[in-house]
C-alpha cells in the first residue's frame, strides 16, 4: 500500500477514535422531514465498497487510466479536498442544516451527479501535529475534515440511525472542531497508476511502481 496519499487515490476512512468506524455511504437518501434529501452518510463497522471515497482536488478531474504522464500529486496538510463516493459519485457535503439525531451538528450528505457538486463539497485536511505542507500518510496521519463554509469537522457517533439509515451510526459536522470523535486516518490506499518511476511535484519524493500499486518512497527529509 502507498505510504503516502495522492490525488486520484481510491481510499477508506476510518475513524481514529469511536471503534474503528469507516465512513460510509450508500444509494439510500435521507427521508422527507429530516433535513435535506440528499445522499445519506453513515459510519459502518465492516469492510464494504461502500466505504471508497476517491480524493479529489477541489478544481480539477484527477487523471484516469494507467498511462497518464501528468505528475503525481500528493495531499498536503492544509489542501482542499472533495471526496467523492466510489459508488454513487455524490460528494461529500455539509450545509448549516441540523443533523438528524445531533441536532447541535449540521447534516453530512452525499451530494451532485458524476462527481460534479457545488462549494460544499469542499473539505480543509488538516494533519494533527504536522507542519504546514507536510503530506499525508497511510494509516498513521490523524486527520481533521474541516468544511470550508460552514467550518465544522466531521464526526462520527456511536449514534444509531433508525431503519431508514439501516441502523448504521450517524455522522455529523461538528462546529466543535477539536472534539474527540473529529479524528480519522486513511486505512486503505489504491493507487491506479502503474508508471515504472515518476518524478513528484514534491520535493525529494520519487514513486517506484510494483505490479499492483504504487508504494512512496522518501528521498529527502520532507
Amino acid at each position: 500500500m502507498p505510504e503516502y496519499l495522492a490525488y486520484g487515490a481510491l481510499v477508506t476512512i476510518k475513524n481514529y477514535r469511536t471503534g474503528g468506524l469507516y465512513l460510509h455511504s450508500h444509494w439510500s437518501l435521507y427521508p422527507k422531514g429530516v433535513g435535506a434529501q440528499q445522499g445519506q452518510i453513515t459510519s459502518y463497522f465492516f469492510k464494504d465498497d461502500n466505504n471508497k471515497w476517491l480524493i479529489k482536488e477541489i478544481d480539477k478531474e484527477p487523471s484516469s487510466g494507467n498511462q497518464s504522464t501528468e505528475a503525481v500529486k500528493l495531499v498536503r496538510n492544509g489542501d482542499l479536498v472533495r471526496l467523492e463516493h466510489w459508488i454513487t459519485k455524490r460528494n461529500l457535503h455539509s450545509h448549516k442544516i441540523p443533523a438528524p439525531i445531533t441536532k447541535r451538528q449540521y447534516q453530512v450528505t452525499g451530494y451532485g451527479m458524476n462527481g460534479t457538486g457545488d462549494a460544499n463539497d469542499y473539505w480543509r485536511v488538516e494533519v494533527v501535529g504536522e507542519r504546514p505542507g507536510a503530506p499525508v500518510r497511510s494509516v498513521v496521519s490523524k486527520l481533521r475534515f474541516i468544511h470550508t463554509n460552514a467550518h465544522c469537522a466531521l464526526q462520527s457517533h456511536r449514534k444509531q440511525y433508525p431503519k431508514w439509515g439501516f441502523e448504521q451510526l450517524e455522522v455529523t459536522c461538528n462546529p466543535v472542531i477539536h472534539a474527540k470523535n473529529t479524528l480519522w486516518n486513511i486505512e486503505e490506499n489504491f493507487f491506479p497508476r502503474r508508471e515504472s518511476k515518476l518524478s513528484l511535484k514534491a520535493r525529494g519524493v520519487e514513486i517506484y511502481a510494483s505490479r499492483r500499486y504504487l508504494s512512496f518512497s522518501l528521498c529527502t527529509n520532507l
